[in-house]
């Protein structure tokens, strides 16, 4: 019988599941370069409530996701631009958020995208 995958596994797993799917849009979602592809996100990785939450990804190359991290608060003009208001608003709420988090059920709909 089959060993269940442990937590880390799963988060291993979804993490790289999330960051295909993210560098499926194929170019930098700042400057339109199409190589050295990232997912970048805008609120740490550390906070699992949004970890795999599209609106807390973006499409970087690597100079752009380097700049994220250089000039945070360009980045989060760039994410209210992106977002909007009322999304970007949301994002926030969604962070300090709780809860139950079904890893597996996640890991299967990355997987189906």
């Amino acid at each position: 019988m089959p060993r269940k995958p442990t937590r880390k596994t799963l988060k291993a797993n979804l993490d790289r599941e999330f960051s295909k799917v993210v560098r499926k849009l194929g170019e930098c979602e700042r400057c339109g370069n199409t190589e050295t592809l990232q997912c970048a996100h805008f609120i740490s990785r550390a906070n699992l409530q949004i970890r795999w939450d599209k609106d807390n990804a973006n499409c970087f190359c690597a100079g752009c996701h380097f700049w994220s991290h250089q000039r945070p608060d360009g980045f989060v003009e760039f994410m209210q631009q992106k977002l909007g208001e009322k999304r970007y608003k949301a994002l926030r709420e969604r962070s300090m958020g709780a809860g139950y988090l079904d890893l597996p059920m996640m890991l299967k709909e990355l997987k189906n995208e």
